[in-house]
């Protein structure tokens, strides 16, 4: 039992980031119309719906503002809102910013600890103690004891 547990979590790791990254191609893929526009109603089957529209439906859309004999016809996966909106679309949408947002913080963690790295490995003695104590406060994941080894001091 103790020797899958690493390949579940690297299966489930994988699993995310191949999401991620799904949801990003989507988002760059997917017109921008359906995550913002409104929709009036559709037609499915000869009758008329109003939104939101159930997951996995096929509606022929007009607006409200435009109504027109010339439908456009969208596959709703995961439904809309009450507005028409593909809530897939929005999804994917509203990942790309927040994404860059993640990548962003990212960089500065590790560039971060990159400067708390150096200054440590090269720096005197105060240079390391005041290094430690300044980067120790920036730190999320600490040790049990909330304190930071003092090895080489």
């Amino acid at each position: 039992m103790g020797t899958r547990r690493p390949f579940l979590l690297a299966g489930l790791a994988v699993a995310l980031i191949a999401g991620l990254a799904v949801l990003v191609i989507l988002g760059l893929r997917i017109p921008d119309r359906w995550a913002t526009e409104t929709w009036g109603g559709g037609f499915s089957g000869g009758q008329i719906s109003l939104p939101p529209f159930p997951p996995l439906s096929s509606m022929r859309l007009y607006k409200v503002d435009n109504p027109s004999l010339d439908l456009v016809p969208h596959y709703y996966l995961l439904g809309s809102d009450a507005g028409g909106r593909d809530l897939l679309a929005v999804t994917a949408r509203g990942a790309i910013p927040s994404l860059e947002l993640v990548g962003i913080a990212l960089l500065a963690r590790m560039l971060l600890g990159i400067i708390a790295g150096v200054l440590i490995a090269a720096g005197a003695r105060w240079v390391r103690m005041v290094t430690r104590n300044a980067f120790s406060n920036l730190s999320i994941l600490r040790s049990t004891s909330g304190k930071i080894p003092d090895r080489d001091l």
